[in-house]
């Protein structure tokens, strides 16, 4: 999937949007979607890690072998959560510690359901990182892999119709409803599209001509006029005694 930039200086940070920009030690959208847990089998007991992984078991999958609760091991077979870096960086070990499982939203259910329309998928709820996870889960070694590429490029080309069509012209009573259903990089991508329209309308209605004083000489003439005000008060008794008012 080719990366979509947006770079301006009128714009905060938010609005560039690189997708693969995959695997950035400072990205946070990297960091958010790498956090996200993985349906996985455990093929072998993972060393050290049982007290942290077992808050996503059921209790009756655990087995304790000794009374010190730093001792509870995961039983093989076990059905898991486990984030994204962890699946990466022990699992593909030589042990094989994990059994990765596709994700619901990439199968071929879900495939099946893109194909015949894929806007009508709320991929804010299902998965808010759904193309950075589909993207790193390119570097696994999935026998659908290809299939799950194939379908990212394909929802995306027919929800960005959808979704610049509705940025240019949803109003704002029906923009809450709109943005709740869209995954991360296609809310930045909205947000894109109501700026642009924003600036068109602008355009049309010269609004962009008009000359508007800086904050700093809106704040000098505030201090200017004050001090005038000031003065006058101060100058006005001597003034009224020279021309003889009481």
């Amino acid at each position: 999937m080719k990366s979509v930039t947006y770079i301006n200086e009128d714009l905060s940070l938010e609005w560039s949007i690189s997708l693969p920009n995959i695997g950035s030690y400072l990205s946070i959208d990297d960091i958010l979607s790498t956090n996200q847990r993985l349906p996985c089998r455990v093929q072998s007991p993972p060393p050290k890690l049982a007290s942290l992984l077992s808050g996503s078991l059921p209790l009756n999958t655990l087995r304790k072998d000794q009374k010190d609760a730093a001792e509870i091991e995961i039983s093989p077979g076990a059905k898991l959560e486990v984030p994204f870096w962890l699946v990466t960086t022990i699992g593909n070990s030589a042990r094989h510690i994990f059994q990765m499982d596709l994700p619901s939203i990439y199968a071929e259910s879900y495939r099946e359901v893109f194909a015949a329309n894929a806007w009508v998928v709320d991929l804010r709820k299902k998965s808010p990182y759904f193309y950075s996870l589909g993207c790193q889960l390119a570097k696994l070694p999935l026998p659908e892999i290809s299939s799950v590429l194939s379908m990212l490029e394909e929802a995306f080309k027919h929800r960005l119709i959808n979704l610049m069509e509705s940025a240019l012209n949803a109003n704002k009573g029906s923009m809450l409803s709109l943005t709740a259903r869209l995954e991360e990089l296609e809310q930045a991508l909205f947000r894109i599209g109501r700026k642009g329209r924003n600036s068109i309308d602008q355009w049309f209605s010269r609004m962009h001509e008009r000359l508007e004083a800086s904050n700093v000489g809106k704040e000098v003439h505030i201090h200017l006029k004050s001090d005038g005000q000031e003065e006058e008060a101060v100058e006005t008794p001597a003034k009224k005694q020279r021309l003889g008012y009481n």
